[in-house]
């Protein structure tokens, strides 16, 4: 039983599982299984696993012929992932995943820590791949999957749906996992969407320059929008393209605080428009 080989590997290194840490491990044999058939994973692919911990999930997905690579933040698991995985095509990296550069990969499959659910989502935004499956908090699942008028709708719905289309597989029981979580939680799948439009382009273009105030965000926007479809662009003729955005919108806003309303006039705003100033 993978409850008690997991309890065994813990007990042999004199491990703790530390809840406040989002430290619970999956030990349930179907629910690894479904995680993984959710996410698409092929034999072959380059798998990213943010947190192995005692690591179950990655050497399932070693087995079924894919190339592992393990972000764990905590070196205490290191010892006990060397001894499981040394058999396996499985590459190991101490690091954090929403600050150190992470490799290039086909699918992302995570228990993920469920502090970093919304953060990590975000990060993805700027990556190529083809889909991903995590166990994140019920509730967060519910949100990210809220559309416009739901009650739970919100600027992270807004933001997530942009990006990706999203699913809530299935609910997942408290004994899946040692010790049990203090919430409950849920399969999520998320698959990478092309912008259906060109506001819509640009929109997710300027999102992705959170740091920036909207006015430099929007222009760099404009101007590798411009660059995409080969047309020349500058920095006079991309202001001029989105001047009127400043009439309900504040180019001196960072990008990453704009609110939920902000977000809705700027996309309609780009929406609006059909084609680049030169």
């Amino acid at each position: 039983m993978l409850r008690e080989e997991t309890l065994e590997f813990l007990n042999k290194y004199e491990l703790t599982v530390d809840p406040s840490q989002d430290e619970q491990q999956l030990i349930d044999p179907e629910i690894i299984q479904l995680l993984i058939k959710s996410a698409g994973v092929m034999q072959g692919d380059r798998v990213l696993e943010v947190g192995p911990g005692a690591g179950n999930i990655t050497i399932e997905l070693a087995r079924q012929g894919a190339k592992v690579i393990g972000i764990e933040k905590n070196p205490k698991w290191t010892p006990l992932l060397k001894e499981r995985l040394d058999d396996f095509n499985v590459e190991l990296v101490i690091g954090d995943a929403l600050r150190d550069r992470l490799p290039e990969f086909d699918r992302v499959v995570s228990n993920l820590p469920y502090s970093i659910s919304e953060a990590f989502l975000q990060r993805l935004t700027r990556f190529n791949f083809r889909s991903g499956a995590f166990l994140v908090p019920s509730s967060f699942a519910t949100t990210v999957n809220a559309q416009k008028g739901d009650e739970k709708y919100s600027k992270l719905s807004f933001v997530s749906r942009l990006f990706f289309d999203l699913k809530n597989i299935t609910s997942v029981p408290q004994n899946a996992y040692h010790p049990s979580p203090g919430t409950s939680t849920s399969i999520l799948t998320v698959t990478p969407r092309l912008p259906s439009s060109l506001g819509e382009d640009l929109l997710r273009e300027t999102l992705k320059q959170s740091d920036k105030k909207l006015g430099n965000g929007l222009r760099e926007a404009v101007i590798k929008g411009a660059l995409k479809y080969k047309i020349p662009s500058t920095k006079k003729s991309a202001d001029k393209y989105i001047s009127g955005a400043f009439r309900n919108l504040n180019p001196e806003c960072r990008v990453g605080r704009l609110s939920l309303m902000e977000l809705q006039r700027l996309s309609i705003f780009l929406a609006d428009l059909k084609e680049f100033s030169d």
